[in-house]
């Protein structure tokens, strides 16, 4: 009699075993499900920031140009920007490091040389950008 009563327990203490094994199993699935879940939601929502900023973005550039067809029509002429400030960080031409960049090579659209350095280039057989070294069509200041 004392050999079945604990058999009987020690079969009781497995069946609660394999339950409390079977619930953290089950405890653990839901957690990675929930978590599984939050990943896809923030991911959804990053996505959906993404498109709404692209399509900002894009009308934003429309925007301007429609802008810029106006001022056209209107013959408003649009202020240039501020010449570069020779102090300012990266201001200076990548050539002699002197003078204050103002020269756009194109078609890179590197600026990149001041009116020296530029004129020595254009005069050189080979006329390269000195940034990235595509071959130069044409200078603008």
């Amino acid at each position: 009699m004392e050999f079945a009563r604990t058999m009987i327990e020690q079969a009781k203490a497995a069946e609660a075993e394999r339950a409390r094994v079977a619930a953290e199993a089950a405890e653990a699935e839901a957690e990675a499900e929930a978590e599984a879940a939050m990943e896809a939601e923030a991911a959804l929502e990053r996505l959906q920031i993404e498109q709404e900023a692209a399509a900002l973005t894009l009308s934003v550039k429309i925007h301007a140009m429609r802008l810029q067809q106006m001022h056209a029509q209107l013959g408003v002429v649009t202020p240039a920007a501020p010449a570069p400030q020779a102090e300012a960080k990266g201001a200076l031409c990548v050539v002699c490091m002197d003078a204050p960049k103002n020269h756009v090579m194109r078609p890179c659209m590197h600026m990149c040389t001041c009116e020296a350095c530029t004129q020595q280039l254009v005069e050189q057989v080979v006329q390269s950008c000195p940034v990235c070294r595509e071959p130069i069509e044409r200078v603008f200041a």
